[in-house]
């Protein structure tokens, strides 16, 4: 039997060779040309991911072309409240520049720039403002949720040379402000706003002022929220009828002077306009001169307004108005409110409500087609100044104020100025105890055959010049009411009554007056004359020739201690009786 052994007792009974296995050469040279390889594309698909974003993605960029002359300061357009760093610059003819606050940069005959703005929130107020030589805009960012612009205020303003604008993909959220956004930018050809997105935006004042734009015109902006449209075309050059069916008005309360000067536009249709909330519609279609057609709806609500005066002014080729649904109950002013609607032969004034109306000077000057006025509904009792009210209305031959209170009246001056058809007026009921000027009141009624002043308080009137001028129809004159004891200035004021008689002004009081410069010249059938109680002491001797021309039959009755005046009749060979 065989002894056992144990297996490995030592070192030397486990004593095997294993053989190495080297790899072959051409293998060290595979494996990096392939790590290198998956390297390079890597580096590949990372260039084409990156290109696949455009690298103006965090840019708000403005587009433009235009000769610069000079730029500085832009980044100070920018509000100090956004702390971010500002990555600002500008590319001109593709190369970029950067630039700090400091910047400024000039050279002539540069095109095709754009501005780079990285930041979140910007004002651009002002930005190309009397850039004469900008031809073209676009304003946009990639980015259009994160970029937004606040505010627009004189952005383009005074851009004389600008033609073209396009703002379309800017988020426009928070703007709050496009205020002489276009102001004198008079030479736009092509007009692209159409951001929707601005419910916030509150103030379009002013926005297309001194502008000019053809038909390729498109306004489509939120205006919901807007407040304030004053100036909103105010003179702009445009030749085509205004498309506003866009515009959303229900929160705008200032209207005042937004179609004034728009002397070119035949009809505006309002028809889509809500105006419940406007509290100013003054000068609103002032001189729009060619206007003939101008649609309001029932929508057109006036019931808020407080101010009118102006409205329509010299809107001369305006036939027709439609006032059935205006509610004047809040109007304060309609001073030269149909001023110059020459066209207008009628106007239903018969729902006004004029109860807390304080103006109406001027409301009816130079309508001279005008051939009534219905005013007898008329409350009148906080009107202050009726002045120049009806001048120049060459066709009115009756004016009835049989329901007028007028307890807060001060100014009538003008008032019936050059009405040459009216033949009569009793003015019986206007209580005139607080006026102050009564100058040019019946100046130029060449027809006025017959006025009722019984009734008329001149106590505290200091101004009765060419009260009567050109009276050149009235036959006589009841002045016993007159207390002139007050007035200051008395030039004119019988000038050219060719017809009167007999006047007895023996009553007048003239102890104040300081001016009667040809009074009662050119009354050529005045014969009887009675100043037996003027005291001129206060007169200037320069305007105290009351007389020039006159009738070689007048006789002056005077008192004999009147020695400037007795004087003055006797250089012109005037018989004087002594009183």
């Amino acid at each position: 039997m065989e002894e056992n052994k144990e297996p490995f007792q030592n070192d030397e009974d486990f004593n095997v060779e294993i053989p190495q296995k080297k790899l072959p050469i051409w293998l060290y040279i595979l494996i990096p040309s392939i790590l290198l390889f998956i390297i390079i594309i890597m580096i590949v698909i990372s260039i084409i991911v990156s290109s696949s974003k455009n690298p103006l993605e965090k840019y708000i960029t403005f587009q433009c072309t235009y000769n610069i002359v000079s730029i500085s300061n832009l980044t100070q357009l920018i509000s100090p409240e956004f702390s971010e760093n500002i990555n600002i610059s500008m590319k001109i003819n593709g190369t970029e520049y950067n630039f700090s606050k400091s910047f400024k940069f000039e050279k002539i005959g540069l095109t095709n720039i754009e501005f780079l703005f990285d930041i979140n929130k910007i004002k651009i107020d002002n930005l190309f403002k009397n850039i004469y030589t900008l031809d073209s805009v676009e304003i946009y960012s990639y980015k259009k949720k994160k970029k937004k612009i606040l505010s627009m205020i004189s952005t383009f303003e005074g851009c004389t040379n600008l033609k073209s604008v396009k703002i379309s993909k800017v988020n426009t959220e928070e703007l709050k402000s496009m205020h002489r956004l276009f102001y004198n930018a008079n030479n736009l050809n092509n007009l692209n706003i159409s951001n929707k997105n601005t419910k916030n935006l509150e103030d379009i004042s002013y926005l297309f002022a001194f502008s000019s734009f053809n038909e390729n015109y498109i306004l489509n902006i939120d205006t919901s929220n807007v407040k304030n449209m004053s100036h909103m075309f105010y003179n702009a050059n445009i030749k085509n009828n205004l498309p506003l069916t866009k515009l959303n008005t229900k929160n705008v309360k200032d209207m005042s002077y937004m179609f004034h000067g728009l002397n070119e536009i035949t009809k505006l249709d309002l028809s889509n306009f809500d105006t419940a909330q406007v509290t100013n519609m003054s000068n609103m279609f002032y001189y729009c001169t060619s206007l003939h057609n101008l649609i309001l709806s029932n929508n057109f609500i006036t019931s808020n307004v407080k101010d009118m005066s102006n409205m329509f002014s010299i809107c001369y080729n305006l036939e027709s108005i439609n006032l059935l649904n205006f509610d004047t109950k809040n109007v304060i002013s309609m001073s030269n409110m149909f001023l110059g609607c020459s066209s207008l032969k009628e106007i239903d004034l018969y729902k006004f409500d004029t109860k807390n109306v304080e103006d109406m000077s001027g409301m009816f000057l130079g309508c001279n087609e005008l051939k009534e006025v219905k005013i007898n509904s008329f409350n009148t009792e906080k009107v202050k100044d009726m002045s120049y009210m009806f001048k120049g209305c060459t066709n009115l031959t009756e004016i009835n104020f049989n329901n007028f209170k007028t307890n807060k009246l001060e100014n009538i001056a003008f008032m019936f100025e050059d009405c040459i058809s009216l033949k009569s007026l009793d003015l019986s009921n206007l209580n005139t105890k607080n006026v102050l000027d009564m100058s040019y009141l019946f100046y130029g009624c060449t027809s006025l055959e017959n006025i009722n002043l019984t009734k008329l308080d001149t106590s505290k009137a200091t101004n009765m010049a060419f009260m009567f001028y050109q009276c050149n129809s009235l036959i006589s004159l009841d002045l016993d009411s007159f207390n002139t004891s007050n007035v200051e200035n008395m030039d004119m004021m019988f000038y050219k009554n060719e017809k009167i008689i007999n006047l007895d002004l023996s009553h007048f009081d003239t102890s104040n007056v300081k001016s009667m410069e040809l009074m009662l010249s050119d009354c050529n059938n005045l014969i009887y004359l009675n100043i037996a109680n003027f005291d001129v002491d206060n007169c200037n001797s320069n305007y105290l020739t009351i007389l020039d021309k006159y009738n070689e039959s007048l006789v002056v009755h005077i008192n004999e201690d009147n020695k400037k005046i007795i004087s003055m009749l006797e250089d012109k060979n005037i018989t004087v009786k002594y009183i």
